[in-house]
């Protein structure tokens, strides 16, 4: 799957590229874009609209009432996945913001992300 230009998943790709340590490559689910940290993928962009975010167990537990709030988020119950909605600038804020947070989480973790728990591997 190639991203247009014009998409929000390609905007969120400029912003994320310039990142130190930041690679970007096919989704390890095999559905679209990833984006990772040093060796480890937490963003999957499978449409021009659409991204999952591996933000961890323990970060939604934390987050739950905060992103239940957020229309553009989708949580997908048992996973350490988010899904997001991109259809604005503040989507991709907001998906920029919690990058952050899932990188932070990542790094800081001796487990690896759930691969295998987004929502196109579902």
């Amino acid at each position: 799957m190639s991203l247009t230009r014009e998409s929000t998943a390609c905007r969120v790709l400029e912003r994320l590229e310039t990142w130190p340590a930041v690679h970007v490559g096919d989704a390890a689910c095999g559905t679209g874009t990833g984006v990772g940290v040093n060796d480890r993928q937490v963003l999957h962009l499978h449409a021009d609209h659409e991204a999952d975010l591996c933000l961890s167990r323990s970060v939604i537990e934390r987050m739950g009432p905060t992103l239940m709030t957020a229309e553009q988020v989708i949580l997908h119950p048992g996973r350490g996945w988010v899904g997001v909605r991109l259809e604005t600038d503040g989507d991709i804020d907001l998906l920029v913001a919690l990058f952050s947070v899932a990188v932070k989480a990542h790094l800081a973790s001796e487990t690896r992300p759930e691969l295998i728990g987004c929502s196109a591997s579902a």
